[in-house]
């Protein structure tokens, strides 16, 4: 049997955070309707949520 690509603590956390930049994008977009303004803020999410769900999820 082979090892996993990533552990499930890392997959946890990269999952979440993905989801928090989704819906960050998703909501600055549907304020102002401009693609890098929703870009930036869904980066920022998901940078800033990585970083606090690493230390929320702590081994």
């Amino acid at each position: 049997m082979s090892t996993p690509l990533l552990p499930l603590r890392t997959a946890v956390v990269l999952g979440a955070a993905l989801i928090v930049a989704a819906i960050t994008g998703a909501l600055t977009y549907a304020s102002n309707k401009k693609l890098p303004k929703e870009a930036l803020a869904g980066g920022a999410a998901f940078a800033g949520a990585v970083f606090w769900l690493n230390d929320l999820i702590a081994v």
